[in-house]
């Protein structure tokens, strides 16, 4: 009886080694076949999580009854500020930005620079410009204005061959790089002949400096008008020699009778020129009877 029971301790004892080795074969296994996963917490922090296991608790994580109870380290959590920008009526201007980072840091968010815009304010309802990262999703909108765009000019002159203004100069505006044509204006008694030496051309683009076009002008030959005074009876027969007015086109006349002997001024001649008018290109008769 004793034998009997002492080869059956031992067989216990052989079947509990037995158990601890398969146990120990079965953890290696799991260990080798299992890699630990990786996790990207976030840009700033990039965790590992580690499987722990107690080795003063391996027959409890491996019993008879095959349960398996694994510790990891949780990664931190990661999440996004969107920041947006817009114009006042609520369009996109550029790609909006997407930030990452651990829940509870800091994030700090600068105006971008976009061309013909500045940065106005946030806008209702936005996360704020200084915060920090929190589970989920914050979105930052930042609201742009827009920049008016400065005006440049090209001066427009009109001078005669000695470099004295003949009419009042004239301005163009546009922006830089628009395009700009400059015209001959038409000046009395003036024609145009040429540009100034160092004159803008007359067709070309607006730039930074302000551009001087400056056209030049010959003065024409005053036209010359005439005047005809004629003296005649009430037949219409002449009594006295004609005499002449002349002047500029445009000019002011005034004919007069004269005395002439034995007869008496009576009036102008119906049909002829009024005694007093302007010269025109050409001759006109002032005709006067006398009786």
């Amino acid at each position: 009886m004793r034998l009997f029971g002492e080869e059956k301790t031992r067989y216990r004892l052989y079947k509990s080694g037995k158990l601890w080795l398969v146990a120990l074969i079965g953890f290696f296994v799991l260990a080798i076949g299992h890699q630990p996963n990786q996790v990207k917490a976030s840009s700033m922090a990039t965790r590992t999580a580690i499987l722990a296991v107690q080795p003063a608790t391996l027959g409890q994580e491996l019993n008879l009854n095959n349960q398996q109870t694994i510790n990891a380290d949780s990664p931190t959590s990661s999440n996004e500020v969107v920041v947006k920008c817009v114009d006042d009526a609520g369009n996109t201007l550029v790609k909006d930005t997407v930030l990452q980072g651990e829940v509870g840091k800091p994030y700090t968010i600068k105006p971008a620079t976009i061309a013909n815009y500045q940065y106005a304010k946030l806008a209702n309802g936005s996360a704020p410009i200084n915060g920090t990262f929190s589970k989920g999703t914050l979105t930052v909108t930042l609201v742009y204005t827009k920049v008016p765009v400065a005006q440049r000019t090209v001066n427009v002159k009109y001078v005669d061959e000695h470099g004295s203004e003949i009419a009042p100069a004239t301005t163009l505006t546009g922006t830089v790089g628009g395009s700009y044509t400059a015209v001959p204006a038409n000046v009395k008694n003036y024609e145009y002949v040429h540009l100034a030496a160092n004159s803008a051309p007359e067709k070309g683009s607006f730039t930074a400096n302000p551009q001087t076009v400056t056209f030049v002008y010959t003065e024409k030959p005053a036209a010359q008008g005439s005047v005809t005074e004629r003296f005649v009876d009430e037949a219409g027969k002449r009594i006295a020699p004609d005499k002449m007015l002349t002047g500029q086109v445009g000019d002011l006349y005034e004919a007069r009778p004269i005395e002439i002997s034995d007869y008496a001024f009576s009036c102008v001649a119906q049909g002829s020129a009024p005694a007093g008018n302007t010269f025109i290109n050409g001759n006109v008769i002032v005709t006067f009877v006398y009786k």
